[in-house]
Formats: C-alpha cells, structure tokens, sequence
C-alpha cells in the first residue's frame, strides 16, 4: 500500500508543519507514503526545526516594511491574480502525479474555507479531490476542521467536494456539524481530534516547578482577520494593556509569534516595552525553539491555535484569545472554557484574563496534572487507521 499524503508542508507557519509532520510520521508507520505540498512547489517540505532559511529572513524583514507601509495587501493581491492562470497547469501535475498511489490522504488544518475575496484552497482541494475519484483513487480527509465560509453556495460546496471521499474525520464537533448541515453524508465522517494533540512528549522531561513568574504571550496580527475583528491598532493596545498589568504583578513576559505574518504587530508591542527587562521578545523559527520556550515558563497566553495545542501536549497551561470556533472546540475539549477568551474583548476582560492566569500559575502541579489526565483520554479514543488500510488490502 502506497499512499500520498497532501498537507501545508511548505508553508511558513509553524502550526502547519507540524500538523502535516504529525501526519506523516503516523501514516509512515503504516505504510509506504510520499509528501505533497499543497501550495506553491509541490516537492517542497520545509524543515521543521527550521521555518526559514538564513537566504529567507532578509526576505521576511522586506515583508514586514512593505506592511508597516500599508503597501503587502497591494502586492499579495496582484501575486494572487498572477497565480490564476497556473490553476490547469496545477491540476494537470497534480493528475500526472497520483496515478502510481493506492490512496490520497488529505490531512490537517483548515482544509476549506473561503472569505470575501479568496477561495484558493476550496476550489484547489474540489479540483484535487474530483480528479482523485475521477482516476478511482480511494480518497480520505482526516482531522480537518472547516470553515468559516463567506456565503453558504461555499459551505454546500465544500460538504458537495467531501461527499465525494471515502472517509472523513474532522477535528471537531463544530466542523462536523457544519458539514452535516450543509448537506454532509454523516455516515462517511467522524469527529476525530487535532493530529497534534496525538504528540507524544515525555510528561517527565516537561514537568515543572514555578518558574520564577513567567509567560510565554503569543501575538496575532488582527489585520489578517476577516468578519470584523478589531483593526491591529486596537488589538495591539489590548495586548499592551494586559502586559502592564502582568507587570504590575511582578510576572516576566516573552512576546512570540509562530507565522511570519503576526510579526510586525509583534514588533509594534514590543517597542512599547523595550525598555523594561521584564518583557523580551524570542524568535520561534522551528519546533525545537518553541520547546525550548514552553520549558522556560509557567504558561503560554496563545492567539494561534497551535501555540496553545503545542504547550498543552508540552504538559505547559494554556490562557486563550480566541477568534475561531476552532479554538473555542478546543478549550471544550480540554474541559477548559473558563481560560478562554474573545480576542474582541479581551481588553475589557483584561482583569478576568489575569485572575485565571495568576489561578493557573498558582496551581501549577495540578494544572499539569490535569492535562495529563485530558492527553491520556484523548489518546485513548484515537482512531486506529490500521484498521481502515486493512479494508482497503482486502
């Protein structure tokens, strides 16, 4: 059995990478299976412990002072309208691709989804899927989430492109309900979990004592944010605000990002405290720094998604500004809503935001506790593919 597995291997986010490596090493153990990357050069799998090359970081620095002079959103539109007509060249490598592969997996993420003005990744995944059932591949999409979608034509769509597959698991309730009310064929699908949460992590090598009062505060740049999210200005203010706070109560904070696109709203933050030897800003540029972060402190305040899922199988509590319901099935998950937060209002919440914080770091020993517990549960009700590749043997 030869499978090829399709995810963001070659993306500039580190949540991506490790989602698609998570994948991949559980599919390895199973079978013989190649990498696909869905965008940009296909072959291309950035290497974990390292996001960017040394050659890309000044690339990167350009990015950022193209943003900070409002000119990025200009040049990304006109590199996306260039792109277009590159779309039947794609699938045609794509097609040409599959013919020697037993399966095609498509695994992680937020497999479909569109906005106002991009819906890349809907229509690349239906061209991919449709020209996988059209050349009789078995087709499975496991631990997606999906949505949100700009109109419901979009959601039916995207329900339409997964009826089509063999089996589908999705990484939450939310996600699944979306699919089944939009017309989904609840009998193909499962509510399945963040392949990330399935890493394994020695709870001994994490474990830790107090560590002399200091978070780890993850950044997002608001701008990239559709469905009238707060400007970043106002978004950077609330985090400044939560900041001087924390100070106030004598606890150290590490300002980080986990994309390249959050950046330049980290930058604006820190410059505000630059001064203070309190606050300090880390590059996170692969999978090791950011265990290297999670071991240095008591809890991580995440923005992004897998800056939260990432601490909590590190055994390191998690506070959560959310604005995604996939981070709201997330502290449900975990049996957590109390440490989540709306990213719109944490500002005014700022005070309810340190309590739970100082809460947490105040009972660190049995906060890692129960996460221990949740990660066990969660591993126990893991899906076991062997049985699935088995039918398709047979």
């Amino acid at each position: 059995m030869k499978a090829l597995l399709i995810s963001r291997f070659n993306v500039p986010n580190l949540g991506d990478l490790v989602i698609g490596d998570q994948l991949y090493r559980e599919f390895s153990d199973l079978m013989e299976v190649d990498r696909f990357s869905l965008f940009g050069n296909h072959d291309q799998v950035r290497n974990i412990n390292k996001v960017f090359s040394d050659k890309e970081k000044w690339k990167n620095y350009l990015l950022e002072t193209l943003d900070n002079i409002h000119l990025l959103p200009l040049i990304n539109s006109y590199m996306s309208s260039s792109k277009k007509s590159d779309n039947n060249n794609d699938l045609k490598f794509f097609e040409d691709r599959i013919h020697s592969y037993d399966l095609i997996i498509f695994g992680g993420g937020n497999m479909l989804m569109s906005n106002s003005d991009n819906n890349t990744t809907l229509n690349r995944i239906s061209d991919y899927i449709t020209s996988s059932r059209g050349l009789n591949k078995p087709v499975w999409v496991v631990d997606v989430g999906i949505g949100p979608f700009y109109s419901e034509d979009d959601a039916r769509n995207a329900a339409s492109t997964l009826n089509k597959c063999d089996y589908i698991s999705f990484r939450d309730e939310k996600s699944y309900k979306l699919f089944k009310d939009y017309g989904g064929n609840v009998d193909k699908a499962i509510v399945s979990v963040d392949s990330v949460l399935r890493k394994e992590y020695s709870f001994t090598r994490f474990k830790k004592e107090k560590v002399n009062n200091r978070v780890a505060l993850n950044i997002i740049n608001s701008d990239l944010i559709k469905n009238n999210y707060p400007n970043r200005k106002i978004t950077n203010q609330n985090y400044i605000e939560l900041i001087a706070k924390l100070l106030d109560q004598d606890i150290n904070v590490i300002l980080y990002t986990t994309t390249r696109e959050d950046n330049v709203a980290l930058s604006e933050i820190y410059n505000q405290f630059k001064k203070d030897p309190k606050v300090q800003k880390t590059d996170v540029n692969g999978l090791k720094d950011i265990e290297n972060l999670y071991k240095s402190v008591d809890l991580v305040i995440g923005s992004r998604m897998h800056s939260m899922i990432l601490s909590y199988v590190m055994y390191t509590p998690i506070v959560g500004l959310s604005w995604q319901s996939k981070i709201d099935a997330l502290f449900t998950l975990i049996d957590d809503e109390p440490s989540k937060f709306d990213l719109k209002a944490f500002g005014v919440d700022s005070s309810k935001v340190l309590n739970q914080i100082n809460k947490k770091i105040n009972s660190l020993d049995s906060e890692q506790r129960k996460i221990q517990l949740i990660l066990s549960n969660i591993k126990e009700k893991s899906i076991d593919y062997r049985e699935l590749i088995d039918t398709l043997e047979r």
